[in-house]
């Protein structure tokens, strides 16, 4: 290079860390920040639980908002502008443990999960005097699996009158026929089907009550939850004292997929019996 040339290289550089200097170096690509929640406390109304959702759009992107309580949508969707805010107060939560999840959508992209929690409500007011607070709940869990959750809770975060309470889950067999699915082999037909088997009723312990499992329930353990592998036909119940609390019957049940759309249409994962 020649000396003129470098002197015009040099007085080039010095323009531009002036400017630099003035201006500042250019922000990176991506920096602005993604959209946020933030999930608040619980606090009590008229014996209900109310949670407030505060929303965040990210910096140079508009934001759609969904809220789920307990895997359902609450209300409509959300839409903030770029570098806006929104808010979503949760009302009417009943008494127990309840899931609350935000899904942030920005333009075609599929929801990303911005914020959740597990929250506990308890606003009902205590009662006076010793009191129990009993609730359970027995479902069929597919392949002869029963699933049994149990609680006496304290009310109002009162345990001081809270009086144990023992429960038991009992099982009873059935003759209900199993239906056979075949082999998937022709039968001479040749439609390609196998007519199963007409299936055998089981006697050896129809009707014979047994007892799965005995539980207390008390100020310092207040739920319970087991599943039970049952291999047959039957009814399961869950007794505390001569009360049922909850019952059912236990079969054959199927897997299948669900489209659930929680508002504007955004898909969520497939989930349900």
């Amino acid at each position: 290079m020649n000396p003129s040339g470098r002197r015009l290289s040099l007085v080039a550089a010095g323009f531009l860390a002036a400017a630099t200097a003035l201006i500042g170096p250019a922000s990176p690509a991506g920096a602005a920040p993604n959209a946020s929640a933030t999930i608040g406390d619980v606090s009590c109304v008229d014996t209900d639980g109310t949670v407030t959702v505060d929303l965040q759009a990210g910096d140079s992107d508009a934001a759609t908002f969904t809220v789920l309580v307990d895997g359902s949508s609450y209300g409509d969707d959300t839409e903030v502008d770029a570098a806006g805010t929104g808010q979503v107060v949760v009302t009417g939560l009943e008494d127990g443990d309840h899931t609350v999840e935000v899904l942030a959508f920005v333009g075609d992209s599929d929801g990303d999960t911005v914020a959740s929690s597990d929250i506990s409500v308890a606003c009902d007011v205590a009662p006076e005097g010793p009191y129990t607070n009993i609730k359970g709940d027995v479902y069929d869990g597919c392949e002869y699996t029963g699933v049994v959750s149990a609680s006496n809770k304290a009310i109002a975060g009162d345990t001081d009158d809270l009086q144990p309470v023992e429960f038991q889950v009992v099982f009873t067999p059935t003759d209900d026929p199993v239906d056979d699915p075949g082999d998937s082999t022709d039968d001479g037909t040749g439609d390609g089907t196998d007519p199963a088997p007409d299936p055998a009723p089981r006697v050896s312990t129809v009707g014979v009550e047994e007892v799965l499992a005995t539980f207390t329930l008390d100020a310092e353990n207040q739920t319970y939850d087991s599943t039970f592998e049952l291999g047959t036909t039957g009814d399961l119940v869950l007794r505390a004292g001569e009360t049922t609390v909850a019952s059912t019957h236990i079969g054959r049940c199927e897997v299948v997929a669900v489209e659930n759309t929680a508002g504007g249409g955004h898909s969520l994962p497939d989930t349900g019996f």
